[in-house]
């Protein structure tokens, strides 16, 4: 610690501030073959926090270090808290799949919540109103979300906000801000993977769309969507800045730098030449400042700040952010409607489950299930069977010994592997139907086979069994 304050002493001396931040960058933190470390500014333009391992972090202007708690980390890493909130003077950091939160308050440095590392929110949209975190979107666990999530600091735990309207229904590609009681956001509509092979999916994909999140009633209302031509120019949303000051949402385009004015529907492109190109902005210490962080060609950390001065030389065109669209309104409604179409068909089947007093075995999902309860007391052979019986009329019995044996059993060994499996699987069913175990059932049909009359063949019985 002491080294590191007194290294970067030596470097205060005759340097602007972004020449002390680019050197305090490559004296502690490894050249960036991965990417630039993960950095988040402080409030009010104060400085900014680095990542400095996998468990520590270094501060600008003063160069000093804060280390989370193995116990707290487990298997994640420093760099993977690069959600920040301004919360007053305070800097909050969440993991980037939601949940473990840390608190910053400028002097400590400490986790606070007593929640779990989530891994159901990456690439969401965050913000904080009313002193609260929050949370909208991601995806995670093989699905994408368009919830919100509110950290609750009595109890220390994330919980569902319940919000109404239109909501979006956005993939990863996504940014907001909070200007006044409303949320902003701007995205890319998810596209399901069976519009790739339309003709139109390339244009499909341009498309971004404006909401807004009226944080008093909690009522999201479509705005409006972007024109293809500015949709284009923007292409992704992945390096971008929150400007409070000015109300603005800064985003690096590979086309341009674009700045959002959500409130007065205006968006202002700037030119965005090398180092800009493709870096990641941050607020710079001056008020109007934007300060990009990127790789050289030695893989050596760089800054470039930009200031208002400088920004306001680089304008290229404004034009009108968004328009209010009716084929989007419409479009929208006839997914609710299909979507209320589906809920009903579901429901539809479910209660047919329910209702159903035989065991169901669903082919296609590879399902067995018993009053619309997945049954899951069945050994993988005797699921296999099942599934087999299932798909076809009846099978011999020589084709059932080959499931449930090796291939180098003897033939008696075969015998009593069919029959031990067969009784296994009468005595599961008879539970299933809670039949009584003295009283003999027929769940299975047994008949000759009319090419052989020595051969038997085994069957479903259709009295306790359906195939879906």
């Amino acid at each position: 610690m002491i080294a590191l304050l007194l290294g970067f002493c030596q470097m205060v001396h005759g340097q602007s501030y972004g020449e002390r931040f680019e050197e305090l960058i490559n004296e502690y933190v490894d050249r960036c073959e991965n990417g630039p470390p993960t950095i988040l500014s402080y409030p009010n333009r104060k400085g900014y926090l680095i990542e400095f391992s996998d468990s520590t972090w270094v501060d600008y202007p003063q160069g000093r270090l804060f280390k989370m708690r193995r116990d707290d980390l487990g298997k994640e890493q420093a760099h993977k808290f690069n959600i920040g909130y301004h919360v007053n003077d305070s800097l909050y950091l969440v993991h980037s799949g939601g949940g473990v939160v840390y608190l910053h308050d400028g002097n400590t440095f400490k986790r606070v919540d007593e929640s779990f590392y989530h891994h159901n929110q990456y690439g969401s949209a965050s913000f904080s109103y009313d002193n609260d975190l929050f949370l909208f979107g991601g995806t995670g666990l093989f699905t994408r979300k368009n919830i919100l999530t509110r950290y609750d600091r009595n109890a220390r735990e994330w919980l569902l906000q319940k919000t109404d309207g239109q909501k979006p229904n956005f993939g990863a590609a996504m940014a907001g801000m909070v200007i006044g009681d409303y949320f902003y956001l701007i995205g890319e509509p998810f596209i399901d993977s069976s519009q790739y092979d339309l003709q139109l999916s390339q244009e499909l994909e341009k498309r971004f769309s404006i909401y807004r999140l009226n944080l008093k009633t909690w009522h999201w209302d479509l705005l409006g969507s972007v024109a293809p031509e500015l949709s284009y120019d923007i292409y992704s949303i992945r390096n971008w800045v929150v400007d409070d000051e000015n109300n603005l949402l800064y985003i690096n385009c590979p086309r341009g730098l674009f700045a959002f004015d959500f409130v007065r529907n205006v968006v202002s492109k700037y030119r965005n030449p090398y180092p800009i190109l493709g870096s990641r902005p941050l607020l710079g210490m001056e008020s109007g400042d934007l300060v990009f962080i990127y790789c050289d060609s030695r893989q050596y950390l760089k800054t470039h700040t930009l200031t208002a001065e400088n920004l306001a030389g680089s304008l290229e065109e404004t034009n009108v952010l968004y328009q209010a669209n009716l084929a989007v309104y419409y479009n929208t409604l006839l997914e609710v409607i299909a979507v209320l179409f589906l809920v009903s068909l579901i429901l539809i089947v479910i209660n047919e489950l329910k209702f159903e007093k035989r065991i169901v075995i669903r082919l296609k999902g590879g399902s067995i299930l018993f009053r619309a309860r997945n049954i899951r007391v069945f050994s993988p052979e005797e699921k296999e069977l099942l599934m087999q019986l299932a798909t076809s009329e009846a099978l011999s019995f020589s084709y059932l010994e080959d499931i449930v044996s090796f291939p180098k059993d003897s033939q008696s060994v075969r015998v009593k592997k069919r029959d031990r499996v067969l009784r296994l699987l009468n005595e599961k069913i008879a539970t299933i139907f809670n039949h009584d175990s003295a009283k003999r059932h027929y769940y299975f049909t047994v008949q000759n086979s009319s090419d052989d009359k020595r051969s038997r063949l085994l069957g479903l019985n259709w009295e306790y069994f359906k195939v879906m």
